[in-house]
This record gives structure tokens, sequence and C-alpha cells, in this order.
């Protein structure tokens, strides 16, 4: 189960995740459930995703939101040294498919995962 925020607190990511799970066990007919209209959960495989992980350590900051669409190849972050700023790494896609994990803190370190995607 994956949810917009899962290192702070977030009381309309909880709200959103709570409805998710209502909804599927809904539709699963293990509850009846009135719920605000939402996405549709889906059951992934996690073979058929893909993690992505940081090649060095410093600022993170994010080129992609949550539910993006990526190719194999687009930049999706870049990592700065917190000295001087300047780029030490771009994060690329190594699939084509759609970001569904963000990390979230600014500092990251090296061979972090920072992206998941759906192939």
């Amino acid at each position: 189960m994956y949810a917009n925020a899962t290192d702070v607190i977030d009381e309309n990511a909880a709200d959103e995740a709570v409805y998710a799970i209502l909804r599927f066990l809904d539709k699963q007919d293990i509850i009846t459930a009135n719920t605000p209209p939402g996405y549709i959960t889906k059951l992934i495989d996690e073979s058929k995703t893909k993690q992505i992980r940081s090649e060095a350590a410093g600022v993170f900051k994010s080129c992609i939101e949550i539910g993006k669409r990526v190719e194999h190849g687009d930049v999706i972050g870049t990592i700065s040294d917190p000295f001087d700023g300047e780029t030490v790494s771009e994060i690329r896609s190594t699939v084509s498919g759609t970001v569904y994990f963000e990390y979230f803190a600014p500092l990251i370190n090296s061979n972090t995962v920072c992206f998941k995607i759906i192939k």
C-alpha cells in the first residue's frame, strides 16, 4: 500500500489511503461502503516495477510528480552538492512507465531508492 506521504503526517493522504482501501474491499464484495469517488485500486506484481536508486549523496530535487508518465532516459531528479550547489548527479529513468513513489526528504544518501516506476 502506497500513499502520497509516508514519512510525515498528512491528513489528506491518510484520508485518501483509507478511502482507497474501503473502495477496494467494497469492489471485492468483502464489505459494503459508500466512499467518495477516487482512483480504482489495482494490485500490481512487484516484478512489474522498477526501483531507481541515487548514485550520489547530497541535496535531492525531484523533477517529476507521482502519477506522471516517464520515458526511458528522462531526467526525473537531480542531486546537488550541499556546499557549492553544483549538480553532482542526474537521476534518469531506466524504464518507461508511471511514477508511483518519490523520495521526499531534501537530503539523500548514495544508493537510496528515490523513485519507483510501474513499467
